[in-house]
């Protein structure tokens, strides 16, 4: 018997030829045989991603799956964040319960759609969830006006996602958020029900969908960056849409281009805001390695200047500064530093310069 007619089966078809064209724009962009070997490896973490948490989503019966994992930070995720998607139908009523930890930042953002480019109908964060004295919260996502207790987030008709962020300054000290979610109706005889060749054509759809759209990132966030390393420009939400950026974040992007011999030096001006912190990423936007190299900073583990202003040292491994930060061996890449706070704010960009390692210290004093 041929399956071909299967709808699930076309879909496939689809991801693998997905899979095809974007290894094609990995070989195109990359610039090294290491970013080439590298942008192979990004593409099957993307992969294991979109499988992860839209392939795999069931929103008869649903969980949260974990975005980043130990081996995997892609889609120019904080190292020094924690991010949980879930994605529900909008035939369905769900509750949300937890509670907002001490973490720096809490948000959850809502996106309406199930592929492509999705846009965003609502938006909470440690301010507007609705948080009592202990810091517990209650949502009730519905399409009608709920007549249970809690924060009322109405949903669309069809598919829509939740991404949740939560930005850590010290890990060692701060409480993760909590959000536990249950089903409304009856739970017990949606999740026994099966799904049919339709819904998982669509599932496997909407994962070819996110897994090309990540895998595109470095073309959508200024690519032409390349051409001009080391300046560096600022962008929020309402310039990259809030699908793939936070709503409470300023960004501050540049790329770097360093020899083997050299360092990037970067200064900026003190933050005062809840949270920033900056990250090293590779021209795909794939922070690697993260847990044993040190590929970010927090504004909790820098050490100021004198002055108060902060002076962060970029090299190929070699820690020569107190707040030092690793390229992981990529001669190019992208600098991305994040805040959370006045998101349409003019303030100072940071400032950067080559120096060669082997002046470093009489360079920049340290």
């Amino acid at each position: 018997m041929s399956y071909e007619s299967l709808d699930s089966v076309a879909a496939f078809r689809e991801l693998h030829a997905a899979l095809g064209r974007q290894l094609d724009v990995v070989l195109e962009d990359a610039r090294t045989p290491e970013e080439a070997s590298q942008g192979a490896m990004f593409l099957l973490r993307v992969l294991a991603m979109s499988t992860e948490v839209v392939a795999d989503s069931n929103p008869r019966a649903p969980h949260w799956a974990r975005m980043d994992t130990p081996g995997r930070n892609v889609g120019g995720d904080n190292p020094d964040a924690e991010y949980d998607s879930i994605r529900l139908d909008g035939r369905y009523r769900y509750r949300i319960t937890g509670n907002a930890g001490s973490v720096a930042h809490f948000s959850m953002t809502f996106n309406g759609g199930g592929s492509g480019r999705r846009s965003t109908f609502d938006y909470r964060n440690e301010r507007t969830i609705g948080l009592d004295a202990r810091g517990d919260y209650t949502l009730i996502l519905s399409a009608t006006k709920p007549t249970e207790p809690g924060t009322w987030i109405e949903t669309p008709e069809g598919m829509y996602s939740i991404l949740v962020r939560q930005f850590i300054g010290d890990r060692a000290n701060e409480i993760l958020a909590t959000y536990d979610i249950e089903v409304l109706d009856d739970a017990a005889a949606l999740a026994r029900k099966p799904y049919t060749d339709d819904e998982i054509g669509e599932r496997i759809r909407a994962a070819a969908s996110g897994f090309e759209i990540m895998t595109q990132l470095h073309r959508l966030v200024y690519p032409e960056l390349f051409d001009n390393p080391h300046v560096f420009v600022s962008n929020n939400s309402d310039g990259f849409g809030a699908d793939i950026s936070g709503t409470d974040n300023l960004y501050m992007f540049a790329t770097y281009d360093l020899a083997d011999d050299e360092a990037l030096v970067i200064d900026l001006q003190p933050l005062e805001v809840s949270y920033w912190n900056i990250v090293v990423m590779t021209r795909f936007h794939e922070t690697i390695d993260y847990l044993t190299r040190q590929m970010s900073r927090t504004m909790a583990n820098v050490v100021p200047e004198a002055d108060g202003t902060i002076r962060l040292v970029l090299t190929h491994g070699r820690d020569v500064h107190p707040n030092w930060l690793d390229t992981a061996g990529h001669r190019y890449g992208v600098l991305v530093l994040r805040w959370v706070g006045p998101r349409d704010a003019v303030t100072d960009l940071p400032v950067a310069r080559v120096v060669k390692v082997a002046e470093f210290v009489g360079e920049v004093g340290a």
